[in-house]
């Protein structure tokens, strides 16, 4: 089999002003794309992908795995002590403060992964 040939080796000459190849250049930086990628997608009537945005996207996700992860953290502790109540160790006050302030972060975070899901979801499916 022979390998495709990926070389670019034709050349499209557009007239156009000044002003729109500098507005097409901008978009294809602001999308993380080549200059021939954006025409070529515009031209196929494709949807021009944001490279940017993805990353930025990824970026996000890769805090929620970091958020979900002290979540979980913050369960198991609460879990820990809940556990010791059970079983009639006497808690210092000062930890059942600590563990209603690890409960309430819990709740503020559990709504912010709420929201950013809900936004990726928007973003990525239009849901």
């Amino acid at each position: 089999m022979k390998a495709k040939d990926h070389k670019k080796n034709t050349v499209l000459i557009v007239r156009m002003k000044n002003t729109d190849k500098a507005g097409l250049k901008t978009l294809a930086k602001q999308r993380g794309l080549t200059l021939s990628k954006l025409v070529l997608s515009c031209l196929a009537n494709k949807s021009v992908p944001d490279f940017i945005s993805r990353l930025k996207l990824l970026d996000g996700i890769g805090g929620l795995v970091k958020e979900i992860n002290a979540i979980g953290n913050n369960i198991n502790q609460a879990t820990i002590a809940i556990h010791q109540i059970k079983h009639g160790r006497k808690n210092e006050a000062d930890e059942y403060r600590q563990l209603i302030e690890s409960i309430e972060k819990y709740r503020i975070q559990e709504l912010e992964i709420k929201m950013l899901l809900n936004k990726l979801m928007d973003y990525e499916f239009g849901i």
